[in-house]
């Protein structure tokens, strides 16, 4: 892997977890801008983002540890 593959693969994944924040900051609030107090919306919400997270962040070991795999 070459190192600009590696760092266009950071940013996919950083800017996949901002887009993903801003996401769930919207979600946590209704319509009219009140924040939802439902906790079982709420924690919902919160797993579903864990879980991308997860994804993006696991992203960015693998491609780490795939570009010192690389001769």
């Amino acid at each position: 892997m070459k190192l600009k593959t590696l760092s266009e693969i950071y940013f996919s994944s950083t800017s996949a977890i901002q887009r993903d924040a801003t996401e769930l900051y919207e979600e946590l609030h209704t319509e009219l801008g009140e924040p939802h107090t439902n906790w079982i919306r709420v924690l919902e919400l919160v797993k579903e983002f864990k879980t991308r997270m997860a994804v993006e962040l696991d992203t960015v070991t693998t491609a780490c540890d795939e570009y010192n795999d690389t001769p």
